[in-house]
């Protein structure tokens, strides 16, 4: 999980993937011929020009991050006159940040990022941290941005209304491919051989940098689906079946676990790969027993907190440093666990 304030990390593979290809060369001086990080690796200098200096993987230290939690964007509600909700607003902005992807003292990761205001509490260093329940309506809030971005909560039958904004300056990160067909803001005539390289690439392909988002899963009108030629850029220019960047949602689906995604023309592979992907949950508290408040997540996971237990059985040395050292074991519909002194079985 990126979040531009304290620093949390994302998750699985595609982390180092991402860390390796995206700028390791911040921090890095014009004529360095190395960086010494903090833990003892040694970055070699850029591999070229406008190219990224390579990390040699065997010198990033793993399980070096607690896994993280996702913040909950904050809706602006309508309510009607018994106090139900009947509508949540929200609004998403889209922009390259940096974040420190890999361990600390290693070069920080540029990427792409779904920011809003979000539910936060803060720890005791003042830094602003998920909250937990999925149905909270008030307490503080502060503008997050993270890869991936923070989660929608939203309620089976009550519509949202989303604003999207792509405010994503300068050039795209990643070598956009104009030989394909794609979005073309610029419109300019498809390259022919011989191909330039990347980088620099096609300055008119770099720049602006188209963006849509997808709603994956969800049932909601063509207009609001985030197809691909439904594009738009941070300077006004849009794609050819551009309705609005307003999306209305039904949330009509039965209560299931959604994500949403960039899906612009030609560059889907570049944009989620720079981050911008999140999770959309809707919940039937009325209709779905996993759902009501109490019960397990709607993503059918146990509390990330109650895994270390288990993980330091299965990989000795490995100090709790979060979290509650037991384990808390629970059934689930047609599936059964049993636990003894901490360890799954």
């Amino acid at each position: 999980m990126r979040k531009t304030r304290n620093m949390m990390r994302r998750v699985g593979g595609g982390a180092i993937v991402l860390a390796l290809f995206g700028a390791a060369s911040c921090g890095q001086q014009p004529g360095d011929d190395a960086i010494e990080t903090k833990v003892g690796a040694v970055v070699p200098a850029a591999n070229g020009p406008g190219q990224a200096p390579e990390i040699p993987p065997a010198t990033i230290p793993r399980f070096q991050t607690q896994l993280p939690r996702f913040f909950t964007y904050a809706p602006r509600l309508t309510r009607n006159s018994a106090g139900q909700i009947t509508r949540k607003e929200f609004t998403v902005r889209v922009a390259k940040f940096n974040d420190q992807q890999l361990p600390p003292g290693f070069p920080s990761t540029p990427l792409f990022g779904y920011g809003g205001d979000a539910f936060v509490r803060y720890d005791a260093n003042g830094q602003p941290q998920p909250t937990l329940d999925p149905y909270q309506t008030t307490g503080p809030t502060q503008f997050v941005r993270t890869s991936p971005g923070p989660k929608f909560e939203q309620l089976r039958l009550v519509p949202d209304l989303t604003h999207w904004r792509n405010e994503l300056a300068g050039e795209h990160l990643g070598p956009v491919d104009p030989t394909l067909d794609w979005a073309n803001p610029n419109n300019f005539p498809k390259p022919t051989p011989p191909f330039a390289p990347f980088p620099p690439g096609y300055p008119q392909a770099q720049s602006p940098i188209t963006h849509v988002t997808h709603s994956h899963g969800l049932e909601v009108l063509p207009e609001f689906d985030g197809t691909p030629d439904t594009w738009f850029t941070i300077n006004g220019i849009v794609g050819p079946e551009y309705v609005s960047n307003d999306y209305s949602r039904p949330n009509s689906n039965q209560a299931a676990p959604f994500w949403y995604h960039d899906h612009a023309f030609g560059v889907t592979r570049l944009d989620v790969g720079f981050g911008l992907s999140g999770f959309a949950i809707l919940r039937d508290p009325a209709g779905e027993p996993l759902d009501r408040q109490g019960n397990e997540d709607i993503l059918g996971f146990e509390d990330p907190n109650d895994w270390i237990s288990t993980v330091v059985s299965i990989q000795p040395g490995i100090t709790p440093t979060a979290g509650r050292a037991g384990s808390r074991c629970r059934s689930r519909r047609g599936t059964s666990s049993s636990c003894a002194a901490g360890r799954s079985t």
